[in-house]
């Protein structure tokens, strides 16, 4: 009789085949973590552009309600945005109901036309979405407020540049590809 071992029907031996496993089960375990992180960043800056769109449009609001210096005010919290140099642009637009713009940032005619955008009916719930306009992704916030008291019914549109944080969000997904081959 001889004491040598039989060879694998599978043709690689234990330690080959473990090793095989112990590799694939953290690479997995790798690529759901790197997807989870993923995700989260994304999440997280589109719930951080709702917050803010949601602010600018509670200001907005509230400045419609003021009557002896409603357009100074409108025009320096609409202005403002455009005289900052942040990575992000703002824009905002307020339209009577007929839809002729009352308040307007500089250039967001051109840059977001309001052909592009479809025309809330009184009452209807805002809503956040992302519309692309002439090369640029923009998370648009839209509302129709009612003045009350017999006063016309306005429309306020503020949009948040999104190019950013898609550069942003690029690079990192560059990132976690090169994570995933050195873990691979």
């Amino acid at each position: 009789m001889s004491s040598k071992p039989k060879p694998d029907p599978a043709g690689a031996s234990l330690a080959a085949r473990l090793t095989w496993w112990y590799a694939a089960s953290s690479f997995v375990l790798i690529l759901a973590v790197t997807g989870i992180l993923y995700w989260a960043l994304a999440r997280n800056f589109d719930q951080q552009s709702d917050r803010y769109l949601e602010e600018k449009t509670a200001v907005l609001r509230a400045l419609l309600h003021l009557s002896a210096t409603r357009g100074l005010a409108m025009n320096w919290e609409i202005g403002e945005e455009e005289t900052s140099h942040a990575p992000i642009r703002v824009l905002s637009r307020v339209l009577t109901g007929d839809g002729r713009p009352l308040y307007e940032t500089a250039g967001m005619n051109s840059a977001l036309p309001g052909s592009i955008l479809a025309p809330l009916r009184t009452g209807a719930p805002r809503f956040s979405t992302d519309v692309r306009s002439g090369g640029s992704l923009f998370r648009v916030l839209e509302t129709v407020v009612a003045a009350g008291n017999g006063a016309p019914e306005y429309r306020i549109e503020v949009a948040l540049d999104t190019g950013y944080q898609q550069d942003f969000i690029a690079h990192y997904r560059h990132q976690l590809w090169l994570v995933l081959a050195a873990g691979l």
